[in-house]
């Protein structure tokens, strides 16, 4: 079995961050991708999936969804 990129950060850091978490949730099909069709009912992402997407692929990859993380710290002076 696979382990997913979100699921080895959880491993590594020995807590799942906020962005891991919604991967995890959003992935359905768990191949490693979270597409618009899966986004599509995910309140924390409304209007944002071209954002996310900087590569314009269609999917949002685990790596692109840990920008989540990094405004979390910015708004919350960490």
């Amino acid at each position: 079995l696979k382990a997913t990129p979100a699921k080895e950060k959880a491993s590594a850091s020995g807590r799942t961050s906020p962005s891991a978490a919604l991967f995890e949730r959003l992935d359905k099909n768990q191949d490693g991708f979270v597409t618009r069709d899966e986004a599509r009912d995910a309140t924390e992402l409304q209007g944002r999936f071209a954002e996310l997407d900087k590569d314009n692929d269609g999917k949002i990859s685990a790596s692109e969804m840990r920008e989540l993380d990094g405004e979390r710290s910015a708004a919350s002076g960490r």
